[in-house]
């Protein structure tokens, strides 16, 4: 049986390149990062990839904290993203989002029941700083729920709102 255990390092100098290797499908926001790499503990087999204390770093923006992607024969994958990250700004938010969604606005994990929670901060986007944002989102069926989605200290005000969209 396929699977591997033990800790993982990859360290990417020309993000751009590793992409179009990967994949045919490379995001613009990808192409424009200085680097890129992640290091976590994993557990994968083929029907299961886990990755725990995980540190992501997308062009110095750092993310820690946990992925699991579960694939059980017969059934819909599920994908669980638990991220915590510090400063933010555009080139490194849509590097991130990059990840989830293409250029075309198109999610790369269609196929997949998704539980997003991330948190990064302070986030800047168009001469704009938010101190904070924190967000929880569930992708089921073709169906996105926003559990929680809030902005803190931005121009000294602060958001909340959650939501559903289908079709």
């Amino acid at each position: 049986d396929f699977g591997f255990a033990g800790r993982l390092v990859l360290a990417v100098n020309q993000p751009s390149g590793f992409a179009a290797w990967v994949s045919s499908d490379v995001d613009e926001a990808i192409r424009r990062l200085p680097g890129a790499g992640f290091q976590a503990d994993v557990d994968i087999t083929a029907q299961r990839q886990v990755f725990e204390n995980l540190e992501l770093d997308l062009g110095g923006a750092i993310f820690k904290g946990r992925i699991e992607d579960y694939r059980p024969e017969g059934a819909r994958p599920s994908m669980q993203l638990e991220l915590d990250g510090g400063q933010l700004d555009l080139d490194g938010l849509a590097a991130f989002a990059s990840l989830f969604v293409s250029e075309r606005g198109n999610t790369r994990l269609a196929d997949h029941n998704v539980r997003f929670d991330v948190k990064a901060g302070p986030v800047t986007v168009a001469g704009v700083t938010a101190d904070r944002i924190d967000a929880g989102v569930r992708l089921f069926d073709g169906v996105l729920e926003i559990d929680r989605f809030t902005v803190d200290g931005l121009e000294g005000t602060s958001l909340a709102t959650t939501g559903r969209l289908s079709d």
